[in-house]
């Protein structure tokens, strides 16, 4: 994820052929079907000849058909750029595509700008080239190359991941690594290897078996003493922790969207976040431009007697799906339950976790 110029695609070429990983781009999958002439194909085709965007529905089709058929391969796989907004960020999770690490490029918008400007698209083989940086050796190559963008498309691309990126990557604070994308290519590469590397490159979820022995799931803190690698120090368990600590705050004060279920009603999506303090957890409609607290809409941390996964109170025995219990979490309090169901079983082993170490602490 980042924004325009970052170098997903750089990055994502590179890490692939480093962990053998497969390379997932949209844009080689639309390829790929329009040439196969596919179902998907046909309407990538007339979308793409009528100069309009191809449907989310059939991009995220073809990107949950093809991870369905990696789940049984030994190797895992990184979605390069997408999703690109929150809707779509949604859909994949009803697919049933849940990524174990999420790596965010940040860059400043001015350097944003400076890369668009000269960066040059190989059509052939998808390759990112800079026509002041990093011009391809091979003339007849650098003599297919086309402008990837004009400078009066610049503008709205920027502004597009502005709008929509931010609230996207919230989607995935629980497995988000943030790196400096401002750095030489060879420290990104360097970075993002280290980090898919001590979080266990794993296979997609669904799957039990790992890629060389190696998993990448951060959420799995509590089987680090059977399944971490012998060469892992004290000190790189210590600092993994602490990560985790200060991501798992900083998403309960910037706030995530859950579903929230009650003794009457259907249950309904509220934004959940916490006090700077972390001493209180506050609900309210998502809808709203800012998180504003409200006492008649909240939980003290003190009140809280126990955290439980899985369908655990009554009112989860009322509206509950037995399909999604590993997503449904209960605050339990002398006088009150906040039932809440998450985006992904990963996120509610977070928020257990989490809120578990708080309750001690408090």
């Amino acid at each position: 994820m980042g924004p325009p110029g970052s170098g997903k695609t750089s990055l994502c070429k590179k890490v692939c052929g480093l962990l053998q990983l497969e390379h997932l781009s949209t844009g080689d999958l639309l390829r790929e079907h329009i040439r196969l002439r596919t179902e998907y194909g046909k309407v990538a085709k007339k979308c793409i000849a009528a100069k309009s965007l191809v449907p989310d529905s059939v991009v995220i089709d073809m990107i949950a058909d093809r991870i369905a058929k990696l789940k049984d391969s030994e190797g895992g796989w990184i979605l390069d750029g997408f999703p690109r907004t929150v809707d779509q960020a949604k859909a994949l999770q009803v697919k049933g595509v849940t990524p174990n690490v999420v790596l965010v490029l940040e860059l400043p918008s001015s350097e944003v700008r400076g890369r668009l400007v000269g960066r040059r698209f190989d059509p052939k083989t998808g390759d990112i080239y800079h026509a002041a940086t990093s011009m391809p050796r091979d003339l007849d190559v650098a003599a297919r190359l086309r402008d990837d963008d004009t400078p009066e498309k610049i503008p709205s691309r920027v502004d597009a991941y502005a709008t929509y990126g931010h609230d996207t990557n919230r989607e995935f604070l629980a497995v988000a690594f943030p790196i400096d994308a401002d750095a030489a290519l060879g420290d990104v590469v360097g970075d993002a290897v280290q980090i898919l590397q001590s979080h266990k490159l794993k296979k997609p979820a669904s799957s039990n078996q790992s890629h060389n022995g190696v998993n990448i799931n951060n959420n799995q803190r509590n089987q680090d003493i059977e399944t971490k690698p012998a060469a892992t120090s004290l000190a790189e368990d210590v600092v993994t922790k602490q990560v985790d600590t200060e991501r798992f705050k900083t998403m309960l004060i910037s706030g995530f969207d859950v579903i929230k279920h009650g003794r009457r009603g259907a249950p309904h999506t509220r934004t959940l976040f916490c006090d700077v303090e972390l001493k209180r957890l506050f609900w309210q409609k998502p809808d709203k431009k800012e998180l504003k607290a409200k006492l008649d809409q909240s939980i003290a941390i003190a009140d809280v007697i126990q955290v439980v996964q899985g369908i655990k109170t009554d009112v989860f025995k009322r509206s509950g799906d037995t399909a999604k219990t590993d997503r449904y979490l209960s605050l339990i309090a002398d006088d009150r339950t906040l039932d809440i169901e998450v985006a992904s079983d990963e996120l509610c082993s977070l928020l257990l976790h989490g809120l578990n170490a708080m309750l001690v602490s408090t």
